[in-house]
């Protein structure tokens, strides 16, 4: 007998709960949003803006470079320095091939007590969709431009 009426209350009580959830935890408010505007004048705007430019600006550069001529690449670290940072002494650069990526990479760094930044081109080749190291018979490139800055002020 009393399976008879707890089954059905149980129902019931699982129904009821049902619907408290759904119609109690709707919200038709939307969200706000917190987006601030910034300001060009902002000092440390400022202070990455021009490293933005050049980080833009060598993006492009090295870019075409790498089309016009494969053969321009830089192949060691002193071909790395020049290309990547010249007349900057301090700057660690380097170079390197991956063959089981077919990838080559080109890497800058400096740390000048202001501010740190760190770039990093990577270029792979390919012919009929197969990896090349030689990249003057290649028929596609595959190049990123990476950049970061951090200023210490």
């Amino acid at each position: 007998m009393r399976a008879k009426v707890m089954i059905p209350g149980l129902g019931l009580l699982a129904l009821f709960a049902v619907m408290l959830l759904v119609f109690g935890c709707s919200s038709d408010s939307s969200p706000t949003s917190t987006k601030v505007g910034g300001s060009e004048t902002d000092h440390d705007y400022l202070l990455v803006q021009g490293q933005v430019n050049v980080f833009l600006d060598s993006a492009i550069q090295f870019f075409s470079t790498g089309f016009d001529n494969y053969n321009l690449l830089p192949s060691d670290d002193d071909d790395v320095q020049a290309h990547y940072s010249p007349g900057d002494p301090s700057a660690t650069t380097g170079y390197g091939y991956y063959p089981a990526t077919g990838w080559y990479e080109f890497y800058m760094s400096r740390d000048n007590g202001v501010f740190t930044d760190h770039m990093t081109d990577s270029l792979q080749f390919k012919v009929n969709n197969e990896v090349t190291a030689d990249p003057a018979a290649a028929d596609y490139m595959h190049y990123i431009h990476y950049w970061d800055y951090v200023s210490k002020l």
